[in-house]
């Protein structure tokens, strides 16, 4: 058997089949996390994440935790809200680091999810902190919809738990998924987006509806510049690239983890050809 201690990314690789969790309890007290063991091309392995899964940082810690690894420059984009923008500007000037206004909106493309960021934002105006407020509005019925339906399945989590892992943060699917793992449901997270909470399953609730050129004009609107988020997550969002630059997108998220040579290259010959800029995030 080959052990592994790593980055969570591994749960997410494709080919990996996770067949069994434990969690020890050993002379120097339980791990980071629980040991999942499983296998990849033919072999056994047993793997460790060495900073477990499911973490949550204030925007201080993050802004902290970037300085440490020497950022300097970094924005905070949380899922429908900027809450957490003062706290992470002022903890910036603390320290050095120059934070930008932001926030990441989910959108529905014509061949499926699109998240869409803000940056430079005037995220005090009040036109636009009130369709943020509908917006997260709508995503904690859908999380009472789809915890409800799951139930309706026999899959039964508690909603108070689902909004316990999310905290402060924008409530959404990936906090189900953290509930239907910690309950056993599911041996990795990625399961629960193709089990459960696919397109069709029973935890497929509709959102409210934000396409890419409305979320262009939202940014634009309060003076931000219009970025895709990682590009290669969704369905076919690199075919779509042009028409949003002639809607006004103004970036493409190009340097993302496990997006390696070959994607960046990709990103950036678009980036040129569309005269986009391109961004980093994580």
């Amino acid at each position: 058997m080959l052990g592994i201690i790593g980055g969570s990314g591994l749960y997410d690789l494709p080919g990996v089949e996770f067949v069994d969790r434990v969690l020890p309890d050993t002379p120097y007290g339980f791990p980071s996390d629980e040991i999942t063991i499983g296998r990849i091309a033919g072999r056994d392995i047993a793997f460790l994440s060495r900073h477990g899964r499911g973490h949550r940082l204030t925007p201080t810690e993050l802004v902290r935790l970037a300085h440490e690894g020497g950022v300097r420059r970094m924005a905070l984009t949380d899922h429908d809200t900027t809450d957490g923008v003062d706290e992470a500007i002022a903890a910036g000037k603390a320290l050095g680091v120059d934070v930008i206004p932001g926030v990441e909106l989910g959108t529905d493309s014509r061949s499926g999810d699109m998240h869409m960021l803000g940056l430079f934002l005037d995220y005090h105006d009040q036109q636009f902190q009130e369709t943020m407020a509908r917006f997260r509005e709508g995503r904690v019925a859908r999380v009472h919809k789809i915890v409800s339906n799951l139930a309706g399945v026999g899959v039964n989590i508690s909603v108070d738990r689902v909004f316990a892992i999310a905290g402060e943060a924008s409530v959404g699917r990936p906090h189900v998924a953290q509930a239907l793992l910690e309950a056993g449901y599911i041996k990795a997270m990625p399961e629960a987006f193709e089990k459960w909470l696919a397109y069709g399953g029973p935890g497929d609730v509709p959102r409210d509806k934000l396409s890419p050129e409305d979320a262009i004009g939202l940014i634009h609107r309060v003076g931000g510049l219009a970025v895709v988020a990682h590009p290669y997550e969704g369905k076919n969002i690199l075919e779509q690239l042009p028409g949003l630059a002639a809607a006004g997108l103004d970036g493409i998220e190009t340097y993302y983890p496990n997006y390696g040579p070959d994607r960046r290259t990709e990103l950036l010959a678009i980036c040129s050809k569309l005269d986009l800029l391109p961004t980093g995030g994580t």
